[in-house]
Order: C-alpha cells, then sequence, then structure tokens
C-alpha cells in the first residue's frame, strides 16, 4: 500500500502531537507527585521545628501552653538536705517550671525581690495586710536596681522596679499589691530562715496580670 506524502506528514504530525500531550501528562504528574512528597516533607520538619519550640518554650518557661502540676504546698514539702548557705535547703524540684498566681504581701518586707501570697485552691481569701503562704521571687536579672551607679534612678521601690522590668501595667495610685498576678518561674531551693516556715525560692521567667 502506498501511502501519499501528505498523509505521511499527517500521521506525523499527529504522533508527535500525541507525545507531546503524552509528554505533557507524565510532566505533569510527575509535578503533582513531587508537590505531593515535598508537602509530607514539609509538614514533618513544620512538626519537628515545632516540637523543638514548645520543648524550648518549657525549658525556658516564657508562659508554656502546659500549666505546671507542681502546687505550692508540694514544692514547700519537697525540702532535702541543706545547701552550704544556713536555712538554705536543696527541693527536688529544683529547676522545675512553676506557675502559681498570687497577691503581692503588704505585710512582708519587699527587697530584693517580690514576696507573693500564693492563690490556689488550698489558698483562698487572702489578706495581704497580714501573714500568709508566700513565695519570693527575684531574678540576676534585677539585683543590680539598688545600685545607682547602674540604675542612677533608683527611688527605693523594689515592687515598681521589679513590675516595670517584666512590662507588667499598674497603677501606682491604686492598691495595686492586692490585684492577682501569675509568675512563671524556676524553683531556686527552699528558704527557712527569712520566716518562721519555709518559703519556695522562685527564678522569675515572666509576670503577668
Amino acid at each position: 500500500m502506498v501511502i501519499s506524502m501528505k498523509r505521511l506528514e499527517f500521521i506525523k504530525k499527529g504522533a508527535k502531537n500525541n507525545m507531546k500531550k503524552i509528554l505533557s501528562l507524565l510532566i505533569s504528574n510527575k509535578f503533582h507527585i513531587i508537590l505531593f512528597f515535598t508537602i509530607i516533607l514539609l509538614v514533618i520538619i513544620i512538626g519537628i521545628f515545632g516540637k523543638k519550640i514548645d520543648d524550648s518554650t518549657t525549658k525556658e518557661g516564657y508562659f508554656s501552653s502546659i500549666p505546671s502540676n507542681l502546687t505550692y504546698d508540694k514544692v514547700v514539702n519537697s525540702k532535702l538536705e541543706q545547701t552550704n548557705t544556713p536555712e538554705i535547703y536543696k527541693s527536688k524540684y529544683d529547676g522545675e517550671i512553676i506557675r502559681w498566681q498570687g497577691k503581692i504581701s503588704a505585710y512582708h518586707s519587699q527587697i530584693t525581690g517580690i514576696k507573693f501570697c500564693v492563690i490556689d485552691e488550698e489558698h483562698q481569701n487572702v489578706d495581704i495586710d497580714k501573714p500568709c503562704d508566700w513565695f519570693w521571687a527575684f531574678s540576676d536579672d534585677v539585683m543590680n536596681a539598688d545600685n545607682l551607679e547602674v540604675n542612677p534612678n533608683w527611688d527605693g521601690y523594689w515592687v515598681n522596679y521589679i513590675l516595670r522590668y517584666y512590662k507588667v501595667p499598674f497603677n501606682e495610685k491604686d492598691y495595686f499589691y492586692n490585684d492577682i498576678y501569675t509568675l512563671e518561674g524556676r524553683i531556686n531551693r527552699i528558704d527557712c530562715g527569712v520566716d518562721n516556715k519555709c518559703v519556695p525560692n522562685i527564678d522569675i521567667l515572666g509576670i503577668t496580670k
């Protein structure tokens, strides 16, 4: 059978078009396959990165989304052996992060930190003008507050300085000690010499109201 040149050109053109369609389809499918595995890889990477952020947040504090289940009473009763500093004891929870609520004690003196009257299920109806179960919140970041060489504007008010440092809003004209604050910090020993009962020392990571 003899095929005319015109017919042959038509067949070649059709075959070429079909090849383009097949190639285009293969490329399209390959693209979708690559896209599919790229999305899976991104999800895995985001999951791993997100977990690292969560772990870092929990480790460093910064108001993690996982509330601590360490209660005030549990920490107070976790006293271990005495350290080299008189009346300062180790806690089996040293280094653990807590998130407690409290009011600022007006009964106790406020020097080098803030003494918070704890508020939780076991401590309700707190009167800040009377003795209370309290914890001592401080930080190396604010220890030089009364050093005039470092802080020439020092006015003698530790509580005000610390709240400002952690950007906690308060009105000096109001009785802001009686507001409820949330403190997140790291347990750092138990002090049994500052009061007639032992109190937890807390390294401040953050304060909110």
